[in-house]
């Protein structure tokens, strides 16, 4: 998967299609449709059923039976909470109800299969395409070193833990461990991408006129003087965001812990410069996931990944 830098997401993470195809089953499976005497069907528990539906217009694979099976109901009786509507309307509607929970049933055991669904709340990385591999470890060494090395990644409460790699995908999950009663961690972790990011909106300009400076020293029309305190204004920036998550999270405990959160920011500034980018879990509570400044309106899979999805479900029926 392709990503140019400074690019969302293309693809949204395997377990997030997994957790809602999970929620939506649950929903779907409560409906109890009763025959009448008279022919007729009545829905009880529609709405739950409804809601389930609706959710799965966000999954482009599932969207087209979810939204046939939603549309097969009138708009009159979609209002309902148990709707009596007719056999013909009925069978419409159970066939392609049917075929959508068994694509469900599909995901889920497939997803199962591979991987512990068991989570925590945490963050996703998304993982760049890298060319190299020396780039891919790079990537995954800073990535460490910002969660081992930041003093505002560390808790006696909590642990941002390791908790592996989502299926086949270049998602990396990180859980917290403990008892996050008040989610410090996750908290200071989107303090520090949205510094990371005005740093980064910064270092673009900076390299611009890194770059003037540089073509005029070459034609001797710059003084080293200005180059210094060019250079002086440019680590005074970085000092200005490293002082304003101080003002905002709290003071350091030494100018040692200072420069590692420095060494932190600037490094995750450069990791979303080349493309990573950094949500909440799915898991994680809404007033947590609002303070993230990567959303979660991506589309979902891949052509190949559908495929495969496809393949399973047919070879299983």
């Amino acid at each position: 998967i392709v990503l140019e830098s400074n690019s969302r997401s293309e693809f949204m993470r395997l377990y997030n299609i997994y957790y809602l195809c999970k929620e939506s089953y649950h929903q779907l499976n409560v409906l109890s449709p009763v025959h009448n005497n008279d022919g007729s069907y009545t829905l009880n528990k529609w709405n739950i059923c409804k809601n389930g539906l609706e959710a799965l217009f966000n999954i482009d694979f599932l969207k087209k039976e979810a939204k046939d099976a939603y549309n097969s109901i009138s708009v009159i009786d979609r209002a309902d909470i148990s709707p009596k509507i007719s056999s013909s309307i009925f069978n419409r509607f159970h066939d392609i109800y049917k075929k959508l929970i068994d694509k469900l049933k599909a995901i889920i055991d497939l997803y199962e299969s591979v991987r512990n669904s068991n989570v925590s709340p945490g963050i996703d990385i998304k993982i760049p395409h890298c060319n190299r591999l020396r780039d891919y470890i790079d990537i995954l060494r800073d990535i460490e070193f910002i969660v081992e090395q930041c003093p505002y990644l560390k808790s006696k409460d909590e642990e941002l833990q390791f908790s592996g790699t989502d299926v086949g995908s270049d998602w990396i999950t990180f859980a917290i461990v403990g008892i996050p009663t008040s989610f410090y961690i996750l908290n200071n972790i989107a303090s520090l991408v949205n510094k990371a990011i005005a740093l980064k909106s910064n270092n673009e300009i900076w390299k611009q006129q890194e770059e003037l400076l540089e073509t005029m020293r070459m034609k001797n029309e710059v003084s080293q003087e200005t180059i210094d305190a060019f250079k002086k204004m440019k680590s005074l920036t970085l000092k200005t965001y490293v002082d304003e998550l101080q003002s905002e999270i709290g003071a350091v405990a030494d100018p040692e812990e200072e420069a590692k959160v420095a060494k932190s920011l600037e490094k995750l500034s450069d990791l979303i410069d080349k493309g990573v980018e950094i949500y909440s879990s799915i898991d994680t509570p809404e007033e947590i996931k609002v303070l993230f400044p990567f959303n979660e309106k991506q589309a979902l899979l891949s052509e190949s990944a559908v495929k495969y999805l496809e393949d399973k479900i047919s070879s299983d029926n």
